[in-house]
């Protein structure tokens, strides 16, 4: 039996029980179904459509499309956990928000699939971007709401585990359909929209009374991007630790192709394909990795050994990235970087869970830790032309290890962390 996570005194709250395999199995699968929907777009389907409306301005086009997108994602989720935290509808909480979240995304997806131009790229994808982080922030929501902590990691395990395994079942059905854009944007939608019925079925969703609604407004909603913290410490250092290593995870993603062009001289010609391989392995061993992760943690009754352990794989495979030279040692150091962003999806949400300021705004606080997970994915490509401008030519040496000295600092700040061990 597991030990308890939290060295605070019991909640006054009672625990919920624990969850039967149908409710495992279905919110698995609605996890699933909403990382396919908008994880497939972002690696694959969103460039492709981008090239067909603008192909002489892809790049630069696709560079706008893709930061306002995640712009869009980052204001997003905290709002529609705030809506969700404070819904007192007779249909629960959290359901509502997320059917309209996937709704909203089916929309999104119609829109960019039909559209010929760039300007209806843009809404589509905004589009998609709001209202699949309302599908997120609500679902990952009852998670907190009715997961025992003995289980969260469980949990958070497969959580992370259908994150990565989304991009490739995605692609998957992408290269099913290589010239029908529709298709390739429907198709991982709807199935998020059956999983979603499935899971909102089921769900005995929480009920919360008008008294007890939080309040909001605009200057509510400002703070909702900021936590104090003398107020709660630990959930301020997790969100550091989190933002920490996740800059390293942003290197690698966002320019994997460009360091194997660059520095170790892919041709164009074989530049997509071993850009797909290294892919590949970075999320089959991320998928694995994930579901280990969070059952380990729920066993071991810890989540910093794990967490630390995250900080010091992303960085050990920049570092063999970098100083290898060679394909095969880019391939070590990738699943070491994909065995690393594993241990941190598994346990992640957990971690969360347990350092959490309070009850009432669990979808609110769950909005904070997505920023703290994708504002590195975001900031990356804004701040790298320094660091790859040092001394002569693109210096990915030295952008790639100082993305992984960050990175490793992750660790040190979890020492910091009281409640969670």
């Amino acid at each position: 039996m597991s030990t308890p996570l939290s060295a605070e005194a019991a909640s006054s709250e009672p625990a919920p029980p624990r969850v039967g395999a149908r409710f495992i199995v279905l919110f698995t699968l609605a996890t699933l179904g909403i990382w396919m929907a908008i994880n497939t777009p972002a690696m694959v389907t969103l460039a492709l459509r981008v090239g067909d409306v603008d192909p002489t301005g892809k790049n630069t086009s696709y560079s706008m499309v893709s930061g306002i997108g995640t712009l869009i994602a980052v204001i997003a989720n905290p709002l529609f956990g705030r809506l969700s935290d404070r819904t007192i509808s007779r249909f629960g909480m959290r359901r509502p928000w997320m059917i309209i979240g996937i709704l909203g995304t089916a929309v999104g997806a119609v829109i960019v699939g039909l559209s010929t131009g760039l300007t209806g790229v843009i809404v589509g994808w905004v589009l998609m971007q709001a209202f699949a982080n309302a599908a997120i922030a609500s679902t990952f929501a009852v998670m907190g709401d009715q997961v025992p902590e003995e289980q969260q990691g469980l949990m958070g395990g497969l959580a992370g585990m259908t994150s990565g395994g989304s991009v490739v079942l995605g692609t998957f059905f992408v290269q099913l359909f290589p010239t029908q854009p529709l298709l390739q944007m429907g198709i991982p939608v709807a199935a998020a929209l059956i999983f979603f019925a499935l899971f909102a079925a089921q769900l005995k969703d929480r009920r919360l009374n008008k008294a007890e609604r939080p309040d909001f407004s605009a200057k509510e909603f400002a703070g909702t991007f900021w936590i104090n913290p003398r107020r709660a410490p630990d959930f301020a250092w997790f969100l550091l630790s989190l933002f920490l290593i996740c800059i390293g995870i942003g290197v690698v993603s966002t320019y994997l192709v460009y360091f194997l062009e660059d520095r170790l001289n892919i041709a164009a010609a074989d530049l997509a394909s071993a850009a797909f391989r290294a892919n590949l392995v970075l999320m089959a061993v991320n998928t694995a990795v994930s579901f280990l992760s969070g059952y380990v943690s729920d066993r071991l009754g810890r989540r910093k050994p794990l967490f630390a352990l995250a900080a010091v794989l992303v960085t050990a495979g920049i570092t063999l990235m970098v100083l290898g030279g060679s394909m095969p040692w880019l391939y070590a150091g990738i699943a070491l970087v994909g065995a690393g962003y594993g241990s941190l999806s598994g346990i992640y949400l957990s971690f969360a869970m347990a350092t959490l300021p309070n009850s009432t705004n669990v979808a609110r606080d769950l909005g904070l830790v997505n920023v703290a997970l994708t504002l590195p994915f975001s900031l990356v490509p804004f701040a790298a032309p320094a660091a790859l401008a040092i001394g002569h030519g693109s210096n990915y040496t030295a952008l790639f290890l100082i993305s992984g000295a960050l990175s490793l600092l992750g660790w040190p700040v979890l020492a910091r962390i009281r409640k969670v061990r």
